[in-house]
């Protein structure tokens, strides 16, 4: 067993964690008010697995943006585990058509949308791809199309004034190659 684990009698987890539910909370959070984690950081390029009771290298864990040192609390293998456990006792949330709907959801906020207000958009665009005419996207299917110059595509909400329009996502995709430059554009069609 690890030192600092015996020290605390087989206890892992820090003197300041708060039990809920079973659960180990820890009540210290970031600047960014992600949970920081429970488990100690070794400096040598490691972190604790709570399921391998050991030290693996960072490599061993998945990235999480949500967490104050961007891991995941488990390692690979039982992060896996856990996810598989999940999907089991909850099937109707691993379906793709349930992914679909959450995936959609989240992506009408982002853009300040609601389900009707998206459905009306495309009906003003006749219910097509306003660049290719389609009315069956293929692929990831209808795509929301925004002015990349009002609001960044890395901050989670957009001010939902400069959504343009809805695209396919070939159209989204080929507007994105061209950097939404209509002189590159220009010299596409020439090319052509």
């Amino acid at each position: 067993m690890l030192s600092w684990v015996a020290s605390r009698g087989g206890n892992p987890y820090p003197p300041s964690t708060a039990w809920i539910g079973g659960h180990a909370m820890n009540s210290l959070r970031d600047k960014q008010g992600r949970t920081a984690s429970p488990y100690p950081s070794n400096q040598s390029g490691k972190r604790y697995c709570p399921d391998c009771k050991d030290f693996l290298p960072f490599t061993e864990f998945y990235k999480d943006s949500r967490t104050s040192d961007g891991l995941t609390r488990k390692c690979r293998t039982h992060h896996a585990q856990g996810s598989y456990k999940a999907r089991k006792k909850n099937p109707q949330h691993a379906t793709r058509d349930s992914r679909y709907e959450y995936n959609r959801g989240r992506l009408l906020a982002k853009y300040g949308l609601t389900a009707e207000s998206f459905d009306q958009l495309l009906a003003t665009q006749g219910g097509i791809c306003p660049i290719c005419q389609t009315s069956d996207p293929k692929g990831k299917g209808w795509v929301i199309d925004h002015d990349h110059s009002c609001c960044s595509t890395k901050t989670r909400k957009t001010c939902g004034k400069c959504v343009r329009g809805i695209l396919c996502s070939n159209c989204n995709t080929a507007l994105g190659k061209f950097q939404d430059d209509p002189e590159i554009l220009q010299r596409a069609i020439s090319y052509l």
